[in-house]
């Protein structure tokens, strides 16, 4: 569908991103992209009108992995392919994981 390739997409620019803010703009369109794709209203507002925070947020994680997400995402968006949600879910939940592990570092 035109979701899993505009999450391709997104997943490519952050491999191949020039700078930190190039993976971060990518890093959040992902994200976008999956509150999108989730069909939920609540999910697609509430992204939107964090944005700004989200952006911060996406800069601060490149700052601290790089474009380590794109692996992960790739993992995701594969589970979403196949429709193996439970598995989406298992590893959205260890990005987020990775995520905060890396930023809380003491």
């Amino acid at each position: 569908s035109a979701d899993v390739q505009a999450m391709q997409n997104a997943i490519l620019g952050m491999e191949n991103g020039k700078s930190e803010q190039e993976v971060a703009e990518y890093d959040m369109l992902f994200h976008s992209l999956i509150a999108k794709a989730s069909g939920n209203e609540i999910i697609e507002w509430v992204f939107h009108i964090m944005q700004e925070t989200y952006s911060r947020i996406f800069a601060d994680n490149v700052t601290h992995l790089g474009n380590i997400g794109a692996e992960q995402h790739r993992r995701i968006l594969l589970d979403i392919q196949i429709r193996d949600m439970d598995a989406a879910r298992q590893h959205m939940i260890a990005h987020l994981d990775t995520t905060v592990r890396s930023v809380c570092k003491p």
